[in-house]
């Protein structure tokens, strides 16, 4: 990967984001709009897993079906 080239660029960015992450440990009543929680899974679904298992589940807490 040549320094300056856009997957260079890309991976210096998330490293960034990754080093400069806060955890919350306080939290409100507000609501997560439905593309946030779109865009969580999302990345969820695309995130490595030990020898590509992918054993990933989801819950949607608001859905009434199961």
């Amino acid at each position: 990967m040549s320094e300056g080239s856009p997957v260079a660029t890309l991976a210096s960015s998330l490293l960034e984001l990754m080093r400069s992450r806060r955890v919350c440990r306080s939290f409100t009543d507000r609501g997560v709009e439905r593309g946030e929680i779109e865009r969580i899974a999302e990345a969820g679904r695309w995130a490595s897993s030990a020898g590509n298992v992918r054993l990933h589940r989801f819950l949607d807490r608001k859905s009434t079906r199961l």
